[in-house]
């Protein structure tokens, strides 16, 4: 059930961030990180957060089946997101997203 459109669309996110200081490094492999003031997503990371402001009620299992990874990596994702301020979780498990940046 993978989406095609997810790697070109992952490019709007981008736009629509308004931190000039992220850059946007190759996808999978390390988590993504911050380099002096820049910091730093990884294509994965957009993608993630294209498919949460399109529903921000998506829970894991559903990002992880639409970007066809584990869910477990979804969940180190979705940490590092918050960690870095872009993402926020309102109202636990039957809660939603909130992206932040």
């Amino acid at each position: 059930m993978k989406n095609n459109n997810i790697p070109k669309l992952a490019s709007k996110v981008l736009e629509k961030t308004t931190q000039t200081t992220t850059q946007v490094i190759s996808g999978g492999g390390q988590i993504g990180g911050q380099i002096g003031d820049q910091i730093n997503l990884t294509n994965r990371q957009l993608e993630i957060l294209y498919i949460i402001r399109e529903n921000p009620k998506v829970n894991r299992k559903t990002i992880a089946e639409k970007l066809s990874i584990n869910e477990s990596a979804i969940q180190k994702h979705l940490k590092s997101l918050k960690d870095k301020g872009f993402l926020k979780r309102v109202g636990g498990t039957r809660g939603h997203w909130k992206v932040l940046k």
